[in-house]
């Protein structure tokens, strides 16, 4: 008769995890010396820049009235 595989509890992943530890410990210690090198490496301070289109209405003001009072150049300025 087959023998029925008993499940696998806390203490066989655990017993897996020593017997493989140097699996473990080997990528994470290239993980963390290789992030190190990146910290160290990179530079400091990230610079953005963008570029704001602004077109005009495209649907007539007869239809549709502009709730916006302000000029482009103010809105720009505003925070």
């Amino acid at each position: 008769m087959p023998e029925t595989e008993k499940p696998l509890d806390i203490h066989a992943y655990i017993g897996m995890a020593l017997r493989r530890k140097w699996y473990i410990i080997i990528p994470l210690l290239v993980c963390i010396v290789g992030s190190f090198g990146v910290y160290k490496y990179l530079p400091k301070i990230y610079m953005a820049s963008t570029l704001i289109l602004v077109q005009p209405q495209t649907v007539p003001e007869d239809y549709v009235r502009s709730t916006i009072t302000d000029s482009v150049v103010s809105r720009l300025k505003h925070p």
